[in-house]
C-alpha cells in the first residue's frame, strides 16, 4: 500500500530553555498556525487553516522528565466552567461525531490527557475514532465480543 503524500516536510523539534518548552512542528519553518488549543495543562496543539495538526508544544519539560507528568496549570479556561478537559472534549466530540463516542469509561485522571489528545486529533482530521481506539492506545485489550462492560 502506498502512503498519500505528506502535506508538510518531516517534523522538527525545538527546545526553549527559558520557557522550558519543547515544540514539535509539522509545518514548513516560519508558518503560523491558524488556531491553537490547550488540550491539557501544559500541552497545546496548533492547527492550520484546514484543521490539520501543524505543531505540538509541551510546557514544563523538566518536570515532565523528572515525574512523567506535566505540572498542573495554575489557571485554565476550562476552570471557568467547572468542567474538566475530558468532559469539555467529549461534549465537542459528541457534537462533531453524533452517536460515535469512543469508550472512555473507567479512565483514571492519569489517562485523561491521552483521551483528550486523541479526540482532539480525530476532530482536527475530521474522522471519528474507533470505539476502542483510546483504550488500545492506553494498552487496554479490547474485551471479547458479547462481554458486558
Amino acid at each position: 500500500m502506498t502512503r498519500p503524500p505528506r502535506p508538510f516536510p518531516d517534523p522538527r523539534a525545538t527546545y526553549d530553555p527559558d520557557a522550558d518548552a519543547i515544540g514539535i512542528y509539522f509545518a514548513p519553518a516560519g508558518a503560523q498556525p491558524a488556531d491553537s488549543v490547550e488540550i491539557a495543562p501544559g500541552l497545546t496543539v496548533d492547527y492550520d487553516q484546514h484543521n490539520r495538526v501543524v505543531g505540538v508544544e509541551i510546557l514544563g519539560v523538566r518536570a515532565l522528565l523528572d515525574t512523567g507528568r506535566t505540572p498542573p496549570a495554575k489557571a485554565s479556561h476550562l476552570q471557568l466552567y467547572d468542567i474538566g478537559p475530558l468532559d469539555a472534549v467529549l461534549d465537542r466530540y459528541s457534537k462533531t461525531f453524533p452517536g460515535q463516542l469512543p469508550h472512555v469509561l473507567g479512565l483514571g485522571p492519569e489517562d485523561e490527557p491521552v483521551a483528550v489528545a486523541l479526540m482532539e486529533w480525530a476532530m482536527a482530521r475530521g474522522k471519528a475514532l474507533d470505539g476502542w481506539q483510546i483504550m488500545s492506545a492506553l494498552g487496554i485489550e479490547e474485551p471479547p465480543d458479547g462481554a458486558v462492560l
